[in-house]
């Protein structure tokens, strides 16, 4: 299963997805589209036959709280239809990656997989700590004990394998 929320992230996950495939024909795999404004256009890479489903969870329309509401739900239906073993994101720090990691160890052992794009090992990851540790502490608080806080994006707990700058794994 795999969450992007970037056309580039949407090609890295091409590109792992089919790396996957080369390797073991039956990997059976779903692009979750997310933190979308507006509908994309995945036609390209349907064509390439990368994922088996590709599904646009929720477009940012309304109020935050509203659209969150919405994305969790579609989520947890998206995660029952298709109960993953390997989880695939480019930011661990997004709510959407916590909730399905900690939506699927619910009921089954997870791998929790982080490609680097290379938009925060070179670009770098700042943001302001006081204003982080609130944000965290809110989300927490309405959300639930699920909500984590990686110091940056991939330095999560959520995965097995070593973290490594512009590497994907």
């Amino acid at each position: 299963l795999f969450l992007a929320s970037t056309t580039f992230n949407v090609l890295v996950a091409a590109s792992l997805a089919r790396t996957l495939q080369a390797g073991n024909h039956k990997v059976k795999t779903r692009l979750l589209l997310i933190d979308q404004k507006k509908p994309m256009d995945t036609a390209a890479i349907a064509k390439t036959g990368c994922f088996g489903q590709i599904e646009q969870l929720a477009l940012q329309t309304g109020s935050k709280q509203d659209y969150r509401n919405t994305l969790l739900t579609r989520l947890e239906h998206a995660l029952a239809e298709f109960p993953a073993d390997h989880l695939y994101t480019g930011n661990d720090r997004r709510l959407e990656f916590q909730f399905c990691y900690w939506q699927l160890r619910k009921h089954r052992a997870v791998t929790g997989h982080y490609f680097d794009d290379g938009l925060y090992s070179y670009t770098g990851f700042n943001k302001n700590p006081l204003i982080d540790r609130m944000e965290y502490f809110f989300k927490r608080l309405q959300l639930g004990a699920w909500v984590k806080r990686p110091v940056q994006p991939g330095a999560g707990d959520y995965y097995q394998q070593p973290k490594q700058s512009g590497r994907a794994y």
